[in-house]
């Protein structure tokens, strides 16, 4: 990921937000601000959960293009990876570009979940007064646990009906940590 906030890209970033109304950050986060922590937060689930998401579509396109060659192209369907007479290029190449995109997606998802779960894990490391400033209350997960508890968070949140809302992905984050850390603390 290129370093956002370097001069030349805060330039760019202020010009855009000039000419469209936008207000795009163009300045590092203040890791003892509770809201620059809040804001970090809210767009690190907002990415992995977009990535996850997009993935998670292109994976359903990869499978109807499957079930439809095998349908209406069975020859061709038969004759993925061939190098048979009767292989159909253009067929291939779309079942190939599909498998690439999905490869690329896979990576920009894994990356946001990354830092995604670096964002959360730091912010639950802190003092109960800042994690109160973020998420409303502190949460207590012990340093031993952390990994496999937001694990299990994660597996929650995908399984959440999906939200192209920013805000929208950061309430249901909270609300799921409510439903599942708070439960008799």
């Amino acid at each position: 990921m290129s370093n956002l906030f370097d001069s030349e890209n805060r330039r760019v970033i202020e010009t855009l937000n000039a000419g469209l109304g936008t207000k795009h950050r163009t300045k590092p986060y203040n890791l003892n601000s509770p809201d620059d922590l809040k804001h970090a937060l809210t767009m690190a689930v907002g990415a992995y959960r977009d990535y996850y998401h997009y993935k998670r579509e292109l994976l359903g396109v990869a499978e109807d293009l499957d079930e439809s060659l095998e349908h209406y192209d069975t020859i061709t369907w038969i004759n993925q990876g061939s190098e048979s007479d009767n292989a159909d290029i253009e067929a291939e190449e779309c079942v190939d570009a599909v498998e690439v995109a999905i490869s690329a997606f896979d990576k920009i998802e894994s990356r946001a979940k990354v830092h995604f779960v670096k964002t959360l894990a730091m912010i639950l490391s802190a003092s109960p007064e800042l994690q109160r400033a973020v998420f409303g209350r502190p949460y207590y997960v012990s340093e031993g646990n952390m990994e496999a508890e937001i694990e299990k968070l994660i597996e929650t949140l995908d399984e959440s009906e999906y939200h192209r809302s920013i805000p929208k992905n950061f309430e249901l984050l909270m609300e799921i940590m409510a439903d599942e850390w708070a439960k008799g603390k």
